[in-house]
C-alpha cells in the first residue's frame, strides 16, 4: 500500500472519530480513539439484539413450518378409510327378496 493511501485512509479514519492524531515535532502519531470505539460497541450490541430477534423469529416460523410438514407427511402416511361399499346380494334365479 501507498503512503498517500495510508494517509488517505487515516483521514477517513479521523474523519469518523475512530482514531486521533497528534503532532509531535514532525511526527503524527495516532491512536484509537475510545469514544469512537465505544460507539462502535454500542452499536454492535444494538445490531446484535436486533439480528437475535429476528433470528427467534425465524426459528418460530421453521418450526411452525416443520410441524406443518410433518402433520402432513403423517397424513399421506395413514391408509385413508374410505366407507365400505354396500354389494347387493346377488340373487339366485327365481328367488325374491
Amino acid at each position: 500500500m501507498t503512503q498517500p493511501a495510508i494517509s488517505q485512509h487515516l483521514k477517513v479514519l479521523e474523519g469518523a472519530g475512530l482514531i486521533v492524531r497528534r503532532v509531535d515535532g514532525t511526527r503524527r502519531p495516532r491512536r484509537l480513539a475510545q469514544s469512537g470505539i465505544d460507539a462502535i460497541d454500542q452499536w454492535l450490541t444494538m445490531l446484535r439484539e436486533a439480528l437475535e430477534k429476528n433470528y427467534d423469529r425465524l426459528d418460530a416460523i421453521l418450526a411452525l413450518e416443520h410441524g406443518n410438514e410433518q402433520s402432513k407427511q403423517q397424513q399421506k402416511q395413514q391408509p385413508t378409510q374410505q366407507p365400505k361399499k354396500q354389494h347387493k346380494k346377488q340373487h339366485k334365479k327365481g328367488e325374491t327378496k
